[in-house]
């Protein structure tokens, strides 16, 4: 039992701690979510070790809504050694529910607080964490922002001491659960835990 609360107690501390240097951040797709499908293309300089993503956004999660005109902009700076030193995301469009449609909007703005990776070429994934500072959507954001970009085709080797760019990638941006909904599930497990002993 006391192994098995360790345990908990070092999954806690992981999940409220940044990384200093990329491993994988092994995130979940939660909702509600904006994604693409072969929509986005992915560029790093490894002089300037600038981080960007570009493309198109094509379904949100609301089924009650359509989102239009959607764009997917991430920049970011990543040194040599895949640490994040600052990055922003945006999502623009429309969001149309019935209504009358409004003017292309920030739907969501982040500041990028963490990153991850894992993989090479076809089977590499980057993700990200962020801090939901803005956006007409912002509301449905507020616990924070995972993303999980797959850069589709890329000559990405596991490094960042090289330029790379990914093309028709894939990408999910989403509200992260926060941190007390992840104590509480944890402690619920542990006295599920302790229930099954006795």
């Amino acid at each position: 039992m006391a192994r098995f609360a360790r345990m908990l107690c070092v999954l806690a501390v992981m999940s409220l701690s940044t990384s200093v240097l990329a491993t994988p951040l092994n995130l979940t797709q939660a909702f509600p979510d904006f994604s693409a499908i072969t929509e986005v293309d992915t560029e790093y300089d490894a002089s300037l070790d600038t981080f960007s993503v570009t493309g198109f956004i094509n379904q949100y999660s609301d089924p009650d809504s359509h989102l239009a005109s959607g764009t997917f902009t991430l920049d970011a700076v990543i040194d040599d050694t895949g640490a994040l030193t600052s990055g922003t995301l945006t999502i623009n469009g429309i969001v149309l529910d019935g209504i009358a449609p409004p003017p292309a909007a920030d739907l969501l703005i982040v500041d990028l607080t963490d990153f991850g990776f894992s993989g090479a070429g076809p089977t590499t994934v980057f993700e990200f964490t962020g801090d939901t500072t803005g956006g007409s959507m912002a509301v449905l954001f507020d616990d924070g922002v995972g993303v999980i970009l797959n850069p589709g085709t890329t000559n990405y080797a596991g490094l960042f001491t090289s330029d790379f760019v990914g093309a028709s990638g894939t990408v999910d941006a989403f509200n992260l659960p926060e941190p007390a909904t992840m104590m509480l599930l944890l402690g619920g497990m542990s006295a599920l835990a302790v229930r099954r002993k006795h």
